[in-house]
């Protein structure tokens, strides 16, 4: 929690959006103690590569009608949080795998490697904050 506190680990409002959806602890957690650690995407700068993301999706012929349509229902926070990654020029947390041959979704690696937008999974962030987990 120090490290959302201190704003190296954060997420933005669709995330969150997404996260209250569910009616379990997770949303519960997202609504009650981090609430504070989720940043808007209600800016121009967001907004602008948020529609550049859209455009070079919609143009892509690798991936099918379906993950286009995935990719843009706005009720999908993976756009939006690229979108944030790549005008803030922030690293992205996901357990989702570069996947070149995909076809069925549109990975946020594969979305990544395609604008220059850096990521890491977990454990390499952990890593990285120096957090040791002790059990």
């Amino acid at each position: 929690m120090a490290h959302a506190k201190n704003g190296d680990l954060f997420s933005i409002d669709r995330v969150k959006k997404e996260l209250e959806k569910g009616r379990d602890e997770l949303a519960s957690w997202a609504k009650k103690d981090f609430s504070f650690a989720f940043a808007s995407t209600n800016n121009q700068e967001i907004i602008n590569q948020y529609s550049l993301l859209m455009n070079w999706a919609n143009l892509n012929k690798q991936y099918r009608p379906e993950a286009k349509t995935e990719f843009a229902d706005d009720e999908n926070a993976d756009a939006w949080l690229l979108a944030y990654a790549k005008a803030k020029n922030i690293t992205i947390v996901t357990e989702e795998q570069l996947s070149l041959g995909a076809k069925r979704k549109i990975p946020i690696p594969n979305v990544c490697k395609e604008f220059g937008i850096p990521y890491i999974n977990t454990f390499g962030v952990l890593r990285k904050l120096g957090v040791k987990l002790v059990v």
